[in-house]
């Protein structure tokens, strides 16, 4: 399950050709799903973009079965880190205020080339 536009699509062109997949995009706090269904969740990134994340939090837990495993992630405070990793995460603070304002072809071109570099 992805609750993001693109990682929706981007889950669905890579499973598609598995017949026992089935990929949808949802919100968070209002999760099409029953109890206990889920044996692994993974959220990463989305509890800290909505208006009450430690409310939110417990919504993917409710989907966990019992034995299940999550794995949840939120931003951190860096408060312990040093000068360099702060100054990295300024950046990339500074890279999403400007990110979400700028064309979504524009942007997808500069990842594309931005991840070359990167990986």
């Amino acid at each position: 399950m992805a609750l993001r536009a693109g990682g929706a699509r981007r889950a669905y062109l890579k499973s598609r050709q598995y017949h026992n997949t089935h990929v949808l995009q949802a919100d968070i706090r209002f999760l099409p799903f029953k109890k206990d269904l889920f044996d692994i969740i993974y959220c990463y990134g989305v509890l800290h973009h909505t208006a009450d994340a430690k409310k939110n939090f417990s919504k993917p837990i409710n989907l966990l079965n019992p034995n299940g495993l999550a794995v949840i992630y939120v931003y951190e405070k860096f408060e312990e880190e040093s000068k360099a990793e702060k100054f990295l995460l300024e950046v990339v603070t500074l890279t999403r205020k400007i990110s979400v304002k700028t064309n979504p072809a524009l942007l997808y071109l500069l990842c594309f080339f931005a991840l070359r570099l990167y990986f």
